[in-house]
């Protein structure tokens, strides 16, 4: 073997990436998702608390005080789920391929129980602000702005479903990868 030719050999086996840099690479994302998921709904709590308590200070009618009360106890509802869904997947995710396969795996039903508390937390926003909705305009009060607020807040939950079916979609994506990675990792055993 000619001089250029080991060369280009040499160089070629040493510019593929090492296993451990994709491995790296797939925990550095993946918990990058879990400090957007955990802070976009930290946020989101925080927003309905501050909310809640506009509405009462700011406006305390009774239509107010009721969706204050109703947005508390969402976000009460919401600082609980965080607190008990991501309970213990904050650690590294290892450095072996069964380590971050275990992390992976743990995060990704977590991943799914969330989805499903957002299907259900939005189930019952529609019910609790259509029957909001519903009280202002049999009651008379700001009859002329019940169109408008069912329009947006029709608007609102079909953006909001569709997030959640597209994120879903991609969760099952993920769920088929790491059965894949699995299968491989124990064919190896």
């Amino acid at each position: 073997m000619a001089d250029e030719e080991l060369q280009a050999w040499s160089q070629a086996w040493t510019s593929a990436p090492a296993p451990e840099a994709g491995l790296s690479a797939m925990k550095r994302k993946d918990l990058l998702m879990l400090r957007l998921i955990v802070g976009g709904d930290l946020l989101g709590c925080i927003g309905c608390l501050a909310l809640a308590l506009w509405l009462v200070f700011a406006r305390g009618d009774s239509t107010a005080l009721v969706v204050a009360a109703g947005m508390a106890v969402l976000a009460v509802a919401g600082f609980a789920f965080l607190g008990w869904n991501w309970r213990g997947l904050w650690a590294d995710a290892g450095s072996t391929a069964r380590a971050y396969l275990a992390t992976a795996l743990a995060r990704h039903a977590a991943r799914r129980r969330w989805l499903a508390f957002c299907w259900w937390i939005g189930a019952l926003e529609v019910v609790f602000f259509g029957g909001v909705i519903l009280w202002r305009w049999r009651s008379g009060v700001a009859t002329e702005r019940v169109l408008d607020v069912t329009l947006l807040s029709l608007a609102i939950t079909a953006a909001a479903a569709w997030t959640l079916w597209w994120i879903g979609r991609k969760e099952r994506r993920i769920g088929s990868e790491l059965a894949r990675m699995q299968a491989d990792i124990d064919a190896e055993d």
